[in-house]
């Protein structure tokens, strides 16, 4: 499988005879029987495991792996792979329960995972409050919704535009 934007969530049955690998940007990952997801980015992939094992490859340098287990995660980006890491799970794999949990993490950053999940625009022209700690759990059955509490909490001020463009000051 070739992911082409976005994150998935695979749950594989082992089967020796044909293997399953997911391919994205920057990396590459050979399943052996297992439950993970795997992110792709435009500056990294992110891959975590549930359950199971899991091979990562860089697609640049075949020959720099990982294996994972569970409740890890690892990054690959152009130059390489990340140490393997924990992770986790509830806060990685939320949004497989339309959910997104933030713990202490820039508003730029919650307002970017916001934003890949609103089909409109959104454009913040005022930068001061991007490095604002932000902790949330936010719904994604109503975006709009969340990036209004968003808003709210941080005290930024929120227009919203026919055509569903969200303008925060």
């Amino acid at each position: 499988i070739k992911l082409l934007q976005g994150e998935a969530f695979f749950d594989v049955k082992p089967d020796p005879a044909h293997p399953f690998r997911v391919a994205a940007s920057y990396s590459e990952v050979e399943v052996k029987g297992t439950a993970f997801s795997v992110r792709r980015d435009d500056e990294a992939d992110r891959v975590v495991l549930e359950h199971g094992l899991v091979e990562v490859r860089r697609v640049g340098n075949q020959t720099e792996k990982a294996n994972l287990r569970p409740g890890e995660m690892i990054f690959a980006n152009e130059a390489s792979l990340s140490a393997v890491s924990p992770a986790d799970l509830s806060t990685a794999l939320a949004w497989r329960d339309g959910r997104l949990i933030f713990e202490d993490q820039p508003f730029s950053r919650v307002l970017s995972e916001l934003q890949r999940y609103y089909r409109g625009t959104v454009v913040m022209v005022d930068k001061r409050h991007d490095q604002l700690a932000v902790t949330g759990n936010y719904r994604l059955d109503n975006v709009e919704a969340a990036i209004q509490t968003l808003a709210d909490a941080a005290g930024v001020s929120i227009t919203r535009l026919p055509g569903g463009i969200i303008i925060l000051r």
